[in-house]
């Protein structure tokens, strides 16, 4: 018998309330000011305004602190302290999805600025496109002598207006997952989502938490 040892909390949940039409019109009118290559685009690499800092997105800010709030409390020992959320840092991707299921490169990638990461998926193929992994968990599998099975590894299948939320530490990447059927039609689209950046503080002293930035001082 095999038993899972330290499984890694992520949380999922639909936001079906939330338009995303302004989203993606703000996405693409940066891509297009972009000089990246037609096939992916994200503005974490430029220098445009962030997104969470932008009104379209202000109904999304707002989701996404009340179900970071939830997740946090799933987790959290003391549940009578009181915790600041950020936004840090945010950002728009596009991906281009090929026929025959290839996507474009997201490598395998942390986001060591960051607490919590999170991606909100606006338009995605639900049937064909490519899965968010999470192969970092079981990594010491890698090392055994044999070949072995992935099956301990963590695909999720995007959903549209999906919300995904964990630490920002774990590796993550976009790949086709090996164990779904075989594609039956060509595909030729891009995907559109989200990430942010989330730190967490206090207002007051905790041993090993972050202060709230108001304490800070620039040097």
């Amino acid at each position: 018998m095999i038993t899972l040892i330290n499984p890694i909390p992520i949380y999922t949940t639909i936001l079906n309330h939330i338009d995303t039409s302004k989203m993606l019109e703000i996405i693409n009118l940066y891509d297009d000011k972009s000089k990246h290559p037609d096939q992916w685009f994200s503005d974490d690499l430029s220098h445009v305004p962030q997104l969470h800092s932008l009104p379209e997105f202000e109904e999304l800010n707002k989701a996404l602190k009340t179900h970071i709030q939830s997740y946090m409390q799933e987790l959290m020992t003391d549940k009578t302290h009181k915790y600041n959320i950020h936004i840090q840092k945010s950002w728009g991707v596009r991906v281009q999805e090929h026929c025959g299921g290839e996507v474009e490169s997201v490598a395998p990638h942390r986001h060591p600025n960051g607490h919590l990461s999170l991606v909100f998926y606006l338009d995605v193929d639900e049937e064909y496109g490519s899965d968010l992994y999470f192969g970092e968990m079981h990594e010491c599998l890698n090392h055994l002598p044999f070949p072995n099975s992935d099956d301990y590894s963590t695909y999720i299948k995007p959903k549209n207006k999906q919300l995904i939320i964990f630490p920002s530490h774990l590796e993550h990447t976009v790949v086709i997952n090996p164990n779904t059927r075989p594609r039956v039609k060509p595909l030729e689209r891009s995907r559109y989502s989200i990430s942010y950046d989330i730190m967490i503080t206090s207002d007051t002293p905790v041993e090993a938490t972050v202060l709230d930035p108001t304490h800070w001082k620039k040097l």
